[in-house]
């Protein structure tokens, strides 16, 4: 059982930091991805807008805001096949919007690209596996990956997609429920997360093959696609577009 003065004590530990402890983190991610997998299955790769509300409704319990955003992002799809290594740059950009949330910490949280090997719109088919992203900070993106927060997101769904979704943000806290009473803090432990530039070192350092090969392949003097070059671009043109306006009005 998890005892609500340990409860009490991370959701202090995080205000104080500001960072998202690292129980919270786990416990937030292991909730949600066995409520998608339960809900979704095989559909869980679409499905960052239900991730991102699930990870939203678990950080309400523990007082911490967030928005969801539309997110532009790129990052390096590899297969491995017999002694053969291809890569690719994937991710979604335009009309093909990802879904991510943000914290108050300014974490930004993707569970859902853990995912990507297996979504239909992956440039790679059966991609070696990304680990889900709880990253700080926002502007300090390693070259094999890169997100763009755009927009907040209204979630309007379909009568029955919201009947369904709204049962899987019941079974969040019904999950959430039941692990808080069934096992330990000690239990508690989402792998592999990456959840920064730090944590990214340590991970690639231990051995994870999906690291491992990225920093091989941006050795090579590799460079972002054009596509999210230009979308950066865009979106501080906008920004300082914005911000010229309001200071005109003042």
């Amino acid at each position: 059982m998890i005892s609500a003065n340990f409860i009490s004590e991370q959701i202090k530990k995080s205000k104080s930091e500001r960072r998202t402890s690292s129980f919270i983190r786990n416990f937030v991610f292991y909730i949600v991805d066995k409520a998608l997998k339960e809900q979704y299955g095989e559909n869980y790769s679409v499905r960052c807008l239900q991730s991102s509300a699930g990870i939203q409704r678990m950080l309400q319990k523990f007082d911490i805001e967030s928005k969801l955003y539309t997110s532009s992002f790129c990052t390096i799809e590899i297969l491995i096949e017999g002694d053969k290594t291809e890569w690719a740059w994937g991710g979604f950009w335009d009309k093909d919007h990802h879904v991510i949330a943000v914290s108050e910490y300014s974490d930004l949280i993707d569970l859902s690209i853990s995912q990507l090997y297996q979504h239909p719109g992956s440039g790679i088919k059966n991609a070696i596996p990304i680990p889900a992203l709880w990253w700080t900070p926002l502007n300090n993106w390693p070259m094999h990956i890169k997100y763009l927060p755009e927009s907040p997101v209204a979630i309007e769904l379909p009568p029955e997609e919201m009947n369904k979704f709204n049962n899987y943000l019941n079974r969040v806290d019904e999950i959430a429920d039941e692990a808080l009473q069934k096992i330990n803090s000690e239990d508690v432990n989402f792998t592999p997360m990456i959840t920064g530039i730090d944590s990214l070192n340590k991970m690639t350092e231990d051995g994870n093959l999906w690291l491992i090969l990225c920093r091989r392949i941006v050795e090579q003097g590799i460079k972002y696609p054009e596509w999210i070059i230009n979308k950066e671009i865009e979106l501080r043109k906008n920004i300082a577009e914005n911000r010229d306006a309001q200071q005109k009005r003042k």
